[in-house]
């Protein structure tokens, strides 16, 4: 069977993942004394066999000027983390850090809240923060590193959309970021087909570049589980996915009942199938095993039973 995707660019989007793969990264947790930040280090670590990018530095009462070891590391830091400590009052000097960050290294730190679960009156500290640093309630985080509070969801999301380019090597790495950042790729994967299925006027020209962005998520998903693929697997696995376009026929004949509002449909049908081979994908990575052609084909005909039971 033929396929739209040559050969040429397969390799080019192996490339691609694997430079994505192999870069180095480095979070910096900077806080008080017995804030948590090993804790939060350890549960962030969770699971890897080395701690490797996860950097600390204890900061007292003295401001950043007064703190070279930061102007030094922090500006190597791929993203900063200000831990404050629930059951402490808030140490304003930590405002110049924040302060630093974003004037000298024009980057924004996360502020994260530990030790939630310790404090009954959190709100009242949380209107400190957010006069302090002149901050939404949105950018503060709570958690509690030692109990395991919402970590994955929203802290470990954050952190990942704060290291942009550098997702799949930092989950490579660490893998309790696996699953979200697995997520957050095969979401953003499925909008940009969503997008294209939609606005594209001549049918079946969309397809390459549907296929290509399938192609990459599957690959990108599949460094991020530490589960380098083959070139052979890898056109295997093409050709499944070109075999399982049948949603969309499903599309096309959708058409015909709903017309006016055609765009809508196409662009809902490819943003469907790209999810859900995303989460194929993740599936079977979280299960431990390596995604095969037969395994992807099985769940394309779920997809298009899902998508056929949409349409009645």
């Amino acid at each position: 069977m033929k396929t739209p995707i040559k050969t040429k660019q397969i390799f080019k989007i192996l490339n691609s993942v694997k430079k994505e793969s192999s870069k180095s990264f480095n979070i910096l947790i900077i806080g008080e004394k017995n804030a948590g930040k090993k804790s939060l280090i350890d549960n962030l670590a969770k699971n890897s066999l080395a701690q490797e990018g996860l950097l600390s530095l204890n900061i007292e009462n003295q401001r950043v000027e007064y703190h070279p070891e930061f102007t030094e590391v922090g500006k190597k830091a791929d993203i900063i983390l200000i831990l404050l400590d629930a059951t402490k009052s808030i140490n304003r000097n930590l405002k110049s850090y924040y302060d630093y960050s974003r004037r000298k290294f024009k980057k924004l730190p996360l502020l994260v809240l530990n030790k939630i679960d310790l404090n009954p009156r959190v709100e009242s500290l949380l209107y400190d923060i957010y006069q302090i640093f002149d901050v939404k309630p949105s950018h503060v985080y709570l958690i509690s590193a030692r109990n395991n509070i919402n970590i994955d969801q929203p802290l470990i999301e954050g952190l990942l959309k704060g290291l942009k380019e550098k997702e799949i090597a930092v989950s490579r790495s660490l893998p309790r970021f696996r699953k979200t950042a697995a997520r957050l790729i095969t979401k953003r994967t499925a909008q940009q087909n969503g997008i294209i299925g939609a606005v594209t006027i001549i049918p079946g020209t969309d397809m390459p570049i549907l296929m290509a962005n399938q192609i990459k998520m599957i690959l990108q998903i599949s460094a991020i589980y530490d589960k380098d693929l083959s070139m052979e697997r890898i056109t295997e696995i093409l050709f499944t996915i070109g075999s399982g376009y049948t949603w969309r026929a499903l599309a096309r004949q959708l058409l015909d009942f709903i017309p006016g509002v055609g765009w809508i449909i196409k662009g809902s049908v490819a943003f469907t199938g790209t999810h859900l081979i995303g989460e194929a994908a993740i599936k079977y990575f979280e299960k431990g095993g390596i995604l095969t052609p037969n395994k992807l084909r099985e769940f394309l005909e779920n997809v298009t039973k899902r998508l056929k039971v949409g349409r009645g």
